[in-house]
């Protein structure tokens, strides 16, 4: 052989005694552990202690594992020997003699480089040289040269059917004799069977490691499963060949049953015969069945007596290909449903409020313009009533006046449905509008119709339009007669409440404190569900031609609306009807009501302006028949004129509102601004809340609406003269 290899001619009996005393000390130390790596570090030091090996490895075939964590084998363009298959890769896993560490530039060699990996690869399945420092074969000669190494052993491992499962390898200062390299040949192969072994055990442990994991695993799954489902706020039930096996705790809560009370028994045992959910079960497990997942809404009776809306579902347990039975899910969203109810009255009393406040403006503008025409018709009428000579005319100029009085009324309600906030308020007593209001029905309604009255005798005073809460009640008593043609029962109270109190539906929205709540109840035909909707809606009646306005109840909301309070009502076709308002109680003291003077003459000259032909002629007269001297200006702009020009014999102003060049706020403001201490009195078709305000910073001396009568006006500009005189 030309690597250097000397044979020997024969072994010395000291060193046949030394080698078989090494290997035997081997062997016994590997009984003793059955850890593969304690076993390899074993082997590798024996043969150091037997044979005078300088180092001696052992590295094991496995996946290449650091590829990506800095190993100089990967397969890039730097490596001396760069990796080819990161499948196959030699870990060192022993280490004796002069190098002990496993870790360093030899802990991974790759398949075909080096002599380690010749070997593994089968390019040199046996591996002897006793010339390391000159051998081609080793790449590394001033390393070998510089250790004094001289000797270099490799051999395959083979595991039982001629697999290579790692090399053993091993440097010596001295050379290795044919002898000592048969021997050490024995040693690979038995090293071999003992990786193969501890492979399979070290498998086998992580096997059962594995497995004691997962089922540590899904135990703790399966306990937090059952804490998930015995916590979660659905009712779970599983069903199996038609018969309940397992329920959790929450579905006990929500139907009024206990699991052992269930179990065994078909899901339909746990709904009451009233529920009729036969159907629903049927077709969700036909659904079901199709891979159609869907749910259902149901509303039931649990073994409390409580009425639930329940959301109900199943899905199927297939395992294998093998039906094991049905999940049922039951939530109860009895919460959810009222919700939504909720929602949906409100969002239709917001709809409600944008229709009435749309009809509002319309009805505002109307009410103007309608209020002008009834002024010159009162005003003309009043004229003719004064200078009728002919009594056969009297009783007809009466009826014009009746049917004006009657139109304005009308008009009153389309201006109080159009101002939300319309009108002064004062603390009132609501027990004195109920009397007055009692009183009035009783002489209006048939005799078939009995009345009754609820009072306390500590109802809270109320801060409001006395007026309008008056017409507010009697337009519900109004409708309450029309509702019983046949008669019936007329219930007209007021109660004290504290809201919120459970007195009226959730949907009611008020802030938190004392109201009273009037109640107007009857046993009347009822309201059609159809109709509800549209009973606060101006116009809408359900009455013969002729017979109603349809105004009744869009003024009752826009009244109680403008006093921040809340209307609602309940109704059945046949049963009657209840409608009911909260007006805000306060603890302000009541005062009385100013009675009516008498209608007086006067002396003065007074400035009309207004843009009405027919308003300002026809006031003109009147004012005229009253004593005082008339000055008419068709404008703002002409009636400032007017006033700069006699203001020292003018001593007082009715003022419109409505007119062009410059409407009245104009006027009052340049009539401040001259300094004039004129009073005025402001005449106006129709008002808003924003006019209001206005007009009252600039402190008229009062404000009339139209169409206002002879005697109204006449007190009023007399009192107004008599103080401006007083004062003057």
């Amino acid at each position: 052989m030309n690597n250097g290899f000397h044979p020997r001619a024969g072994l010395r009996s000291n060193a046949s005694l030394k080698w078989h005393r090494g290997l035997n000390k081997i062997y016994d130390d590997i009984l003793r552990t059955d850890d593969l790596y304690q076993r390899l570090c074993i082997i590798t030091q024996g043969i150091v202690d037997t044979f005078g090996a300088d180092f001696c490895r052992i590295w094991i075939i496995k996946p290449g594992d650091i590829c990506d964590e800095g190993c100089i084998h990967a397969r890039e363009a730097r490596a001396m020997h760069p990796c080819q298959d990161n499948s196959r890769c030699l870990h060192l896993a022993a280490s004796s003699g002069r190098y002990t560490s496993i870790q360093g530039t030899h802990k991974r060699v790759p398949f075909g480089y080096y002599k380690i990996g010749r070997i593994a690869s089968g390019l040199e399945k046996k591996f002897l040289t006793n010339s390391v420092t000159t051998d081609s074969r080793v790449h590394n000669h001033k390393w070998a040269e510089s250790l004094g190494l001289k000797a270099f052993a490799g051999y395959q491992l083979r595991d039982s059917i001629g697999d290579t499962i790692g090399v053993l390898a091993l440097f010596s200062k001295h050379s290795i004799s044919q002898d000592e390299y048969a021997i050490l040949e024995n040693v690979a192969n038995t090293t071999g069977y003992i990786i193969q072994a501890g492979l399979s055990t070290e498998r086998l442990t992580k096997e059962i490691e594995e497995r004691r994991r997962l089922q540590n695993f899904f135990r703790q799954i399966s306990a937090e499963q059952k804490t998930i489902l015995q916590n979660v706020n659905l009712g779970i039930v599983r069903e199996q060949n038609g018969y309940i096996v397992w329920s959790n705790d929450p579905l006990g809560k929500i139907m009024g049953c206990r699991s052992q009370d269930i179990i065994g028994h078909p899901i339909e045992t746990l709904f009451q015969p009233g529920d009729e959910v036969s159907g629903i079960l049927d077709e969700l497990r036909s659904m079901a069945r199709y891979g159609l997942g869907d749910s259902k809404e149901i509303l039931i009776n649990n073994r409390f007596g409580k009425k639930l809306w329940c959301r109900l579902s199943v899905s199927l347990i297939d395992f294998e290909d093998v039906r094991k039975g049905s999940i049922w899910i039951l939530e109860d969203i009895t919460q959810a449903k009222k919700a939504e109810i909720e929602r949906k009255e409100i969002k239709k009393q917001l709809l409600q409020a944008q229709k009435m406040e749309a009809l509002g403006t319309l009805a505002g503008g109307t009410a103007h313009e309608f209020n002008n025409l009834l002024q010159a018709i009162s005003s003309y009428t009043s004229w003719l009533q004064n200078n009728n000579r002919d009594p056969k005319f009297s009783k007809y100029l009466s009826r014009i006046q009746t049917s004006v009085k009657n139109a304005a009324g009308l008009t009153k309600s389309l201006l109080s449905f159009a101002r939300t906030n319309d009108g002064k308020k004062t603390a009132v007593f609501p027990k004195t509008i109920v009397k007055e209001i009692s009183i009035l029905i009783r002489h209006s309604v048939d005799r078939k119709i009995t009345v009754d009255v609820k009072l306390p005798d500590d109802l809270w005073p109320i801060m409001a339009n006395a007026q309008k809460i008056h017409q507010a009640l009697l337009n519900l008593c109004l409708n309450a007669r029309d509702a019983m043609p046949d008669g019936g029962h007329l219930l007209i109270e007021a109660t004290n409440v504290t809201w919120p109190d459970g007195s009226g539906p959730s949907s009611i929205i008020l802030p938190p404190g004392k109201y009273v709540l009037f109640r107007v109840k009857d046993t009347g035909c009822g309201i059609p569900q159809e109709l509800r909707q549209h009973v606060f809606e101006p116009f809408f009646t359900t009455k013969e031609t002729g017979k109603g306005t349809g105004l009744g109840l869009a003024v009752v909301y826009g009244i109680v609306k403008a006093h921040k309070g809340a209307v609602y009502f309940d109704s059945e076709p046949g049963m009657g009807s209840c409608f009911q308002f909260f007006i805000p109680a306060t603890e302000i003291s009541i005062s009385g009501f100013k009675r009516t003077k008498q209608q007086v003459k006067g002396e003065g000259t007074i400035l009309l302006i207004d843009d009405e032909r027919d308003v300002r002629e026809s006031l003109k007269k009147i004012i005229e028949m009253l004593c005082y001297r008339v000055l008419v200006a068709e404008d703002g702009q002409e009636g400032l004129e007017m006033y700069v020009a006699g203001r020292d014999e003018i001593d007082l102003i009715i003022l419109d509102m409505i007119m062009p060049k410059l409407n009245g706020s104009e006027v009052l403001h340049r009539l401040h601004a001259m300094g004039s201490q004129t009073p005025v009195i402001l005449l106006t078709g129709h008002m808003t809340e924003a006019d209001m305000y206005n007009f009252l910073s600039l402190r008229p001396r009062k404000i009339l609406e139209k169409p206002t009568d002879l005697p109204r006006l006449a007190e009023t500009i007399h009192e107004i003269l008599k103080d401006s005189r007083t004062i003057s």
